[in-house]
């Protein structure tokens, strides 16, 4: 047995042992955290106590070839808050929304749940929404009674009545109140940072960003920033072919901002814009810049507690100069207006309103595009300062759909357009020869298939009485339904071997750009159709039959073409052969007008259909202006060469007559191509009639303007270097 003193020993011992070993765990631990892991907890620490801070680029402007400005920056202002300087009490940041909400002449949102108001709510808020709602009371009090679903109006009020109002909901079931700031607040405060200003409204009259900036005292947290606003000077004129920016979406903000992992800055902010259609859209990366970054020191609490640091300054985004023509856009679009608001006045009364067309004018010699109009079009400014969702509602519902670009985005049956490529192939391929003489009696009739004892099937020309003999520029003169019916699907006594076949016009019919996007590189461009058996079959679970090739010849059945398409295909045998991606981006340039890069034509490809045959079918349309039945063409100063088309559409109507589209597509001068337009009038009836005339008139103005064609050296004109 110990001792008292050996024990006391032992446990001084054992104590010192036990000191030991906490110190030397310390000094582990310690090793441990300051050299092992050193570096880790250092760059912790940092990102703990550093916040970055980005700053938006101005965004470049946009110029036609002419140096004009088709979109522009103007000073505006927005209202921003720092949450974390609002103030404290709900009552009182409420009270200063409200005051705010007095000055900006925000609107307030009411939402009402009759069927959850009491009696005393009804009868108190009644009068006061009959005033508002300019109803009579006792409709109002109707409406209140019935245990309807809720339902929200849209008020500005000015901060009194919201404080009438805001005090008479305390503690009232069925109502609530907020404006949009506080909306705006909510919807952004979660996701914000606390160190990030939060947006609440854009735009604000420069008086009103006056008042804030000298009665700052009164509105904590609330500060004032300058915003450049895009404004579209030309506005519903070039719409479609500028676009609009407008408020990223999350689903924009996720694709172009790399992944948070990566390690790579962010380009765009929560509260960014960007653009949305159009050039806009499509030239975003030149139009966009670079952010600018700065570091700001914070406290634990996230709190600022210093100036920020800039680290790398924003860059502007390029300007961008299109190949349009302003002159010749304002003016195509009157033409065209003019000829819609004809086809609309001469309609027959069972036919559907006409309102809509298209009109592109393109150089064939380079694929720039000098004008493209689609109506009804819309006010892209509308959408630069933020549209009201009442605004954008009205937009989206109009049947005319004004937002659809038709150049590029609408898809029709291209009718006796497309006989251009019937008549290349055919040529190309060997089943006629420019000597080769078809008779059309006015209509092709073909025994049925199925059993020879019943009529046969009859596909008629456009002609009752027929064309007699033709050869390929007498048809494609005179546009001859059954000699392209023949060459497209050949003839019934010689089983249809005599035919080009589907196999061929489809391979041509790629050739000339159907089928496929042009590569203007516009978002949300359309292909068309050029349909197969293998596609009806998957499609229209069908079979395909020879009448199926027959209407194919013709530009009928199934297949369908943008404008740009039928355009671009025209061109091509305008030029020879060469088959140019259209062409809108002429040059960039940067904030000093400095050239920064400049855009060449692009072959696309070179046709398979020697210029020989092209040179034939030139001929022909050119004969259809000259000799044919469209007259008005001839009233030009210059020689066009062009080719109709009436592409019937929809169902059946009076007497078997279906309604058409109005097509034409010309060149000039025949000689010398320089100008290449096509116009396609929806519902408008024969070509001949509407498409013809207005693109007659387009050429004309083209040639005749004073300072004549866009063939003077400026922004890249058609004789520059850049052609």
């Amino acid at each position: 047995m110990l001792s008292r003193k050996q024990g006391f020993l032992l446990r001084l011992t054992a104590t010192r042992v036990l000191l030991l070993l906490i110190f030397a765990l310390l000094i582990y631990r310690l090793w441990q955290l300051q050299i092992v892991e050193g570096a880790r907890f250092r760059q912790a620490a940092d990102v703990n106590r550093q916040r970055t801070l980005p700053t938006a680029p101005l965004r470049g402007r946009i110029f036609d070839r002419d140096g004009h400005i088709l979109a522009d920056k103007v000073p505006s202002f927005s209202v921003l808050a720092m949450a974390e300087d609002l103030p404290e009490e709900e009552e009182d940041r409420t009270r200063m929304f409200d005051r705010l909400c007095t000055l900006l002449q925000c609107p307030g949102t009411l939402v009402i749940d009759p069927a959850a108001l009491d009696h005393g709510a009804r009868s108190t808020l009644a009068p006061w929404l009959a005033n508002h709602m300019d109803l009579p009371a006792n409709e109002v009090s109707g409406i209140l009674a019935a245990t309807e679903p809720p339902f929200s109006l849209t008020l500005r009020l000015e901060d009194r009545e919201a404080g009438w109002l805001r005090g008479h909901m305390s503690g009232t079931v069925g109502l609530t109140y907020s404006n949009s700031l506080e909306q705006a607040l909510w919807q952004q405060q979660d996701v914000t940072p606390s160190y990030l200003p939060i947006p609440l409204t854009d735009n604000i009259p420069r008086d009103c960003a006056l008042v804030l900036a000298e009665q700052r005292q009164e509105f904590p947290g609330i500060f004032v920033q300058d915003t450049p606003l895009r404004t579209y000077p030309d506005g519903a004129t070039s719409a479609h072919i500028v676009g609009y920016v407008g408020r990223i979406s999350p689903d924009e903000l996720a694709t172009f901002n790399p992944t948070p992992d990566s390690g790579e800055p962010v380009r765009y902010l929560e509260n960014d814009r960007i653009g949305k259609e159009g050039a806009e859209r499509a030239f975003e990366d030149i139009l966009r810049g670079q952010l600018g970054i700065s570091e700001i020191q914070v406290d634990a609490t996230g709190h600022p507690v210093g100036p920020p640091f800039e680290i790398r300054q924003a860059e502007a985004g390029y300007d961008i100069v299109l190949t349009l023509d302003t002159d010749l856009q304002r003016k195509t679009t009157e033409i065209l207006q003019h000829y819609i608001y004809q086809a609309e006045r001469q309609r027959p009364d069972y036919y559907r309103p006409v309102y809509s067309g298209v009109a592109i004018a393109m150089d064939p010699r380079n694929g720039q595009i000098l004008a493209m109009v689609s109506l009804p079009t819309y006010d892209n400014n509308a959408f630069a300062g933020g549209i009201s969702a009442e605004e954008l509602q009205a937009l989206l519902e109009d049947p005319r759909h004004p937002l659809l670009n038709r150049a590029i985005m609408g898809e029709y049956p291209p009718g006796s357009t497309f006989k251009l490529v019937v008549a290349g192939a055919a040529l190309q391929e060997g089943t006629i020869t420019p000597e080769t003489r078809i008779h059309d009696p006015g209509a092709l009739l073909v025994p049925n298939r199925y059993d020879p004892s019943l009529p046969p099937l009859r596909f008629p020309c456009w002609r009752s009485g027929g064309h007699g003999w033709l050869n390929v520029v007498r048809a494609v003169q005179h546009s001859c339904n059954v000699f392209f019916f023949i060459v497209a699907g050949g003839t019934p006594e010689n089983k249809y071997e005599d035919a080009l076949g589907i196999e061929n016009l489809v391979r041509y019919a790629h050739a000339y750009g159907y089928g496929e996007p042009t590569g203007l590189g516009f978002p949300g461009e359309h292909t068309g159709l050029i349909p197969t058996p293998e596609w009806k079959e998957a499609t229209l679970s069908e079979p395909w039959v020879q009448g199926d090739l027959y209407n194919m010849g013709i530009g009928q059945g199934n297949i369908l073409a943008t404008p740009l398409q039928v355009l671009n295909s025209a061109a091509t045998v305008a030029n020879g052969g060469t088959r140019y991606r259209p062409q809108l981006l002429l040059r960039v340039l940067d904030s000093e007008g400095s050239e920064v890069q400049s855009f060449t034509p692009q072959v696309e490809r070179v046709f398979p259909v020697e210029d020989k045959y092209l040179a034939l079918i030139r001929e022909g349309m050119r004969r259809s202006v000259s000799e044919g039945y469209n007259a008005y063409a001839r009233k030009a100063s210059v020689a066009i060469a062009g080719k109709t088309g009436s592409a019937e559409f929809g169902p059946y109507l009076y007497k078997d007559n279906r309604q058409a589209h109005a097509w034409f597509v010309a060149f000039a001068p025949y000689e010398d191509p320089q100008l290449a337009v096509v116009v396609m009038v929806e519902g408008g009836g024969e070509g001949s009639r509407v498409a013809v005339p207005a693109v007659t008139d387009i050429v004309e103005y083209y040639f005749t303007r004073p300072g004549g064609p866009a063939s003077e050296v400026g922004y890249g004109g058609t004789d520059s270097s850049q052609r």
